[in-house]
């Protein structure tokens, strides 16, 4: 689970192509999804985050999109 002020670089793989490689700083902590299924493996995965994106402003982006770089 990330922190607010963590450094994060977004993943290739992100539902937003074009925020692929970006880093960001975590804004806080949105919840979980709703619909996420919770199976004991992968928890981390449904955590919404509000990220701020370096000249992209602030997106929400789930756990997996995200890589940490450094704590805060």
């Amino acid at each position: 689970m990330f922190q607010c002020g963590d450094l994060v670089k977004i993943k290739d793989n992100t539902a937003i192509s074009s925020l692929a490689g970006s880093t960001g700083i975590i804004i806080r902590n949105l919840g979980t999804d709703a619909t996420h299924i919770v199976t004991g493996e992968n928890e981390q995965d449904s955590f919404y985050y509000e990220v701020n994106v370096t000249a992209q402003g602030n997106q929400i982006l789930l756990d997996r999109e995200l890589t940490l770089l450094r704590k805060a």
